[in-house]
């Protein structure tokens, strides 16, 4: 009688982003700006399950930045989900010789061995992945599922046991599909045109940025450490007044949500804004 393959699925995951570009996952970042934009549309295409449009972003993520580990795994998971396994697995490959103690690579290489039918490699990643994060617990079910087929039920229950007690709990990686923020959408619209940007610290020694659009004028202004680590940001019209806009957008980046709209004035590297 074959067995049922209702007990669980295999899982892949994707690598997820935060509003101000800091990866979730322990890979490395990305060293340019626009690599980041055109990783976060494309993990927007993924979502969307618009498998074209997002290879072809997380190939410029590549283009920009070739040691970009996250676009790899990820650009990886979409040849996984057309069934092109060869190109995945060489994808992951890039991904762990670059980062070695990537948990996520593991895994999804691990599953991609696993459709190729390679059961003993797929085992090998996934000990892998789970001796670098033992609370990984989608590895745990990925493993038991390969341990059951394979006839040993005792280990594919211990395996499922760690899954249940460890959903939801690893350290180093997501399994959740990244929603994009009002915030976010403001930051990869301004990376992907090209704007400029300059830096100063404010007498509290808060680091703002400052990024200028040399066509349209309009001015993002940013900051992660303001307000005791909150972080704000504001999305500016042009204005004729130096260091002053008289019309901005006020974002909170730790929810990516606009809060209002406010001016905005610079002031002897004091960032001041005023509600309209």
């Amino acid at each position: 009688m074959a067995r049922s393959r209702e007990i669980t699925h295999l899982v892949a995951c994707i690598v997820t982003v935060s509003a101000i570009g800091v990866a979730v996952s322990t890979a490395q970042e990305a060293q340019s700006p626009q690599a980041l934009a055109y990783f976060n549309r494309g993990v927007v295409f993924m979502n969307k399950g618009d498998a074209v449009s997002a290879i072809a972003d997380l190939d410029q993520a590549i283009q920009l930045d070739p040691k970009y580990v996250n676009a790899y795994i990820n650009r990886g998971l979409v040849f996984l989900n057309k069934g092109d396994n060869d190109r995945a697995i060489a994808d992951f490959n890039r991904a762990i010789q670059l980062d070695p103690n990537n948990a996520l690579a593991y895994n999804n290489r691990g599953t991609a061995y696993y459709r190729q039918g390679a059961s003993d490699r797929a085992i090998s990643d996934y000990n892998k992945a789970l001796q670098l994060d033992p609370k990984y617990g989608q590895v745990y079910n990925n493993r038991g599922l390969v341990y059951y087929e394979n006839g040993d039920n005792k280990r594919a229950i211990a395996d499922y046991d760690n899954g249940a007690k460890f959903a939801g709990a690893h350290s180093s990686t997501t399994d959740t599909a990244y929603a994009i923020t009002p915030w976010d959408s403001v930051v990869s619209d301004y990376h992907l045109k090209g704007f400029t940007e300059s830096t100063f610290n404010n007498r509290h020694g808060n680091v703002w940025s400052v990024w200028t659009s040399g066509t349209s004028g309009n001015t993002l202004i940013w900051s992660k450490t303001a307000s005791g680590g909150r972080g704000q940001g504001f999305n500016c019209f042009a204005d004729a007044r130096p260091n002053f806009w008289g019309t901005c957008t006020r974002y909170d980046l730790r929810s990516g949500q606009a809060e209002r709209k406010v001016s905005v004035q610079i002031d002897n590297g004091t960032v001041i804004d005023r509600p309209l």
